[in-house]
């Protein structure tokens, strides 16, 4: 039975991650110094303040992000620094930025239609339900800023110790000893 998870983790390991990072627009502007990323181990983050997000909408990054990667038997998004890493990423982008006022004001829009004070006074399910409606919405500024979203925290979590090594499995460059050339001699010189 294929998870979303899964799902996910086959996406992320794909060919795919390279073109979203050189596509981004975001990934341009990015710092990719990973000496100044935050501390990616569980319960001792050290992180910086944000940026850019402040308050209840960096909050509301957070639990975006923490809901596109949940927490299962790997850390979630926001407990890796995702969180943190969209904040620096939308800091350098004016695009970015307008696209996650935009989107910010639309859930938290949606979330008073539901006689909510903001997104996060919401429970979880009618929040995945914002959430997915923002997915379908292609094409629509809610749809863009739910695209750079998911495109940001797939990129910085398949970054992470969490998401590379634990998740996707990645044990660092290695090297063969010897190399033994072709082994079918139907492509040896004549």
């Amino acid at each position: 039975m294929t998870t979303r998870r899964k799902a996910l983790v086959t996406i992320a390991a794909g060919s795919a991650s390279a073109a979203v990072v050189s596509a981004m627009p975001a990934a341009k502007g990015a710092t990719h110094d990973m000496e100044a990323m935050p501390s990616e181990k569980p319960g001792q983050r050290e992180q910086p303040p944000p940026v850019y997000f402040h308050g209840r909408n960096f909050e509301t990054i957070t639990r975006l992000v923490d809901m596109i990667i949940p927490r299962t038997d790997t850390p979630g998004a926001a407990e890796v620094g995702v969180d943190y890493r969209v904040d620096r990423v939308v800091s350098g982008n004016a695009q970015l930025q307008n696209e996650f006022e935009a989107g910010l004001k639309y859930v938290n829009a949606e979330a008073q239609k539901q006689q909510a004070k903001d997104f996060l006074s919401l429970d979880p399910e009618r929040q995945a339900g914002i959430l997915k409606s923002a997915a379908e919405a292609t094409g629509t500024e809610q749809g863009k800023f739910f695209l750079s979203l998911k495109k940001l925290t797939l990129e910085w979590y398949y970054r992470s110790e969490a998401g590379l090594a634990h998740e996707l499995g990645y044990k660092g460059n290695s090297y063969r000893t010897s190399f033994t050339g072709c082994t079918h001699p139907e492509h040896w010189p004549a």
